[in-house]
């Protein structure tokens, strides 16, 4: 009579703690798949905090870094190796002295533009 009432299988097979063996492959790849995920966040997080400390940047900080950065910038954009040459110019043609040339040429290598 069992056989009639399940279309005539009688696996006897109850799986995996009670659930299909289908189910139990399934669940434990999604298991993998998802601890994966994870393992490869956590790597990928690592790896940016470290590359954004030897660049000097504070991990934890990066958005206001960046945004100081890019406030200290002048008008124009111009590269730190652009107002260097602008500044050695200057000298050269004498508009500043040797003295305004060293003060403004050590405030650009340490990243501020206020005199």
């Amino acid at each position: 009579m069992d056989a009639d009432l399940d279309g005539g299988v009688d696996s006897g097979d109850p799986g995996l703690f009670g659930f299909p063996v289908a189910f139990a492959v399934v669940f434990t790849l999604v298991a993998v798949l998802v601890l994966a995920v994870f393992v490869l966040g956590a790597v990928s997080a690592v790896r940016n905090a470290r590359a954004l400390r030897r660049a000097g940047v504070d991990p934890l900080a990066v958005e206001s870094t960046v945004l100081l950065r890019l406030m200290r910038q002048q008008p124009g954009g111009q590269t730190l190796e652009q107002r260097l040459a602008e500044l050695d110019d200057l000298h050269r043609r004498s508009v500043i002295s040797p003295a305004e040339h060293a003060s403004a040429r050590a405030r650009l290598l340490i990243g501020t533009t206020d005199g």
